[in-house]
């Protein structure tokens, strides 16, 4: 009998650390609408897309800060924000903005791989706490697609349509003219 009630003690006393535990954790989350695997930023030669990744905290009661840096792909891939330390609210979402630009001379089909790393480091800026900093590193793949330049209409045959057009006005007007005149002498 002893042996349940020192199991059904440690058990409460367990489930209790854990409640009140609950609200020091802190965390956060990334979000982007690209990955490596099935959803690709394709872009052409020479051009430049800007897009923004969602950052979020847990609800928790203190504000997380994180910070920001490309890991690859510097060469076509850059943040465009002046402080790359974003202070997100507890609950909250920022947005990190980037910049790809592909080179002019980028061989076609050739791909980039653009790895970026978020770190919190509100617990580096906070004194007299102990916490894991997390971190989170993401990835996606930016394709070089061709250009695709939309087909010119062809301007011979709108010109021939035009004076088919013309042609067949001309030809109504002459016989309409035409039978008045045939009709008018038979008068």
């Amino acid at each position: 009998m002893a042996t349940k009630q020192k199991r059904a003690r440690n058990f409460f006393i367990a489930g209790v650390l854990i409640i009140l535990l609950l609200p020091l954790i802190n965390g956060f989350g990334v979000s982007i609408a690209y990955d490596k695997q099935n959803r690709f930023l394709e872009l052409n030669r020479g051009e430049i897309r800007d897009f923004s990744i969602g950052l979020s905290a847990s609800p928790s009661d203190m504000p997380t800060k994180i910070s920001a840096e490309v890991l690859n792909g510097k060469e076509i891939a850059r943040f465009t924000d002046r402080n790359l330390k974003y202070d997100v609210p507890a609950g909250g979402e920022v947005r990190a903005n980037i910049r790809v630009q592909i080179p002019d001379d980028a061989p076609l089909d050739s791909e980039y791989i653009v790895s970026l790393l978020f770190r919190d480091i509100t617990s580096s800026e906070r004194e007299g706490t102990v916490t894991i900093g997390a971190s989170s590193e993401i990835s996606f793949k930016v394709l070089v697609k061709e250009t695709e330049t939309p087909e010119k209409p062809n301007n011979l045959v709108w010109w021939i349509l035009l004076i088919l057009i013309i042609i067949a006005v001309i030809i109504v007007i002459y016989l309409y003219f035409n039978q008045k005149k045939s009709s008018g002498k038979s008068k």
